[in-house]
This record gives structure tokens, sequence and C-alpha cells, in this order.
């Protein structure tokens, strides 16, 4: 994990003002980094729906940073797409930016911010053209990635930099996911959240690899 640093401090806050929290701790890659998959596309697609930010011209960006954070302030709820997936999201109840997202994968270690959903300071460093999962469904004005033919979607084995494909940033991001957050400053944790959260999930029952 990236050298969390004495004092290094993220805010996140949404546009409303009412959900704001603080993450200590660097982010564990130094860059954004594009994910291409149909679940991250669902949910922009549905917080937009609910009145949220227009951010389905190009895929989610995400960064990942150790699950330490401090809550200033709270309006949030949680959804999940389907009722089996592992990755909760929450959002502003008001404006319906998306705060973060919680995945099982995490193991408690770190915590994923989409950082062009919701208000970020410092900002990351720009995501280049990597994609977590890629999909031959691509919206039109995503980054154009080749695809094996007869696939629908699947997990990139390696991920993509300016159109070429690089080693070792997957390994990177899971020694980084298998490491315990050490000697925490913040008061909670994303997982804390969202068990507080876990008795009004919204659970959307969206069929995968659709659009809705």
């Amino acid at each position: 994990m990236a050298d969390r640093g004495q004092d290094y401090k993220t805010t996140v806050k949404c546009d409303c003002g009412e959900c704001e929290i603080v993450l200590y701790g660097k982010p564990v890659y130094p860059n954004g980094n594009y994910c291409c998959c149909n679940d991250c596309r669902q949910s922009a697609q549905y917080l937009e729906k609910q009145g949220g930010r227009k951010e389905l011209k190009e895929p989610a960006k995400a960064v990942w940073y150790p699950n330490d954070i401090d809550v200033v302030k709270e309006n949030f709820y949680a959804f999940k797409l389907r009722d089996k997936t592992i990755t909760t999201k929450v959002a502003c109840k008001k404006c319906h930016n998306l705060i973060f997202a919680q995945n099982d994968f995490y193991q408690g270690n770190v915590t994923c911010v989409y950082y062009k959903t919701v208000n970020v300071s410092p900002m990351p460093n720009e995501a280049k053209s990597c994609a977590v999962f890629c999909t031959s469904e691509f919206p039109p004005t995503y980054p154009k990635i080749k695809m094996p033919e007869g696939k629908i979607a699947f997990q990139c084995e390696k991920f993509f930099v300016d159109g070429k494909p690089t080693e070792g940033l997957m390994e990177f991001l899971m020694k980084a996911f298998s490491k315990k957050v050490e000697n925490p400053k913040g008061s909670t944790n994303g997982c804390q959240i969202v068990e507080k959260l876990k008795s009004d999930v919204v659970v959307l029952n969206l069929e995968p690899l659709k659009d809705f």
C-alpha cells in the first residue's frame, strides 16, 4: 500500500453539501482508473435518473483509498444493483451524488471513490486509458478497446494504458487490497457505514448486461 503519510487527507463532498467524508491516506495507486463494467454504467444511469450528475459520456473513473474515514455530514442511502452482488454503493439522498463504493473483494482494506460523480479534494492523478472490466457494449463515447471474438464481458488479465496492454497494475492493486489499514486515524470505515445502512439498502434487481 502507498505510504499513507501522517497528514494526507482527501475530502469527498456532494453537490448539495449534505454529505461529506474525510479519507485518510494517499490513494493506493497514484492514478485514477477507468472502469468500463456494465455495473458501473448501470449505477451511473440509475443515479442520473434520480437527479444525479450526468456522467455517461465516458467510463467511471475510480480511485482506491485506505478504508479509513471520518464522516463530517451524512444523509446517505445505500443501493445494490442486484441482491447477490458484492458491491454496495453509498450516495446522497438529496442530490444523488455517489460518495463511495464498498466491495467484499476489498476485504475491508480499501474503499472506492468515483471521482467524477462527487467533489474530491485534492483530486487524484487523472485516469489513463485503463480498463478494469471490458465490455463489447460500450456507449459510442467510450474509448474503444478490442474484445476477443464472441465475448460480451470479461475481466481483463491486463490493464490498458494509452491503448497498450501494461503488466503489473492488477498485481499491484491485489497486493494493496490484501493489506490491512494500520493505525487508522478516522472514526469509521466504509464497511461500518454500509453496515449501519444495511436494513434500508435499496436493491434494484436489474438484469445484468442490459440498459434500463
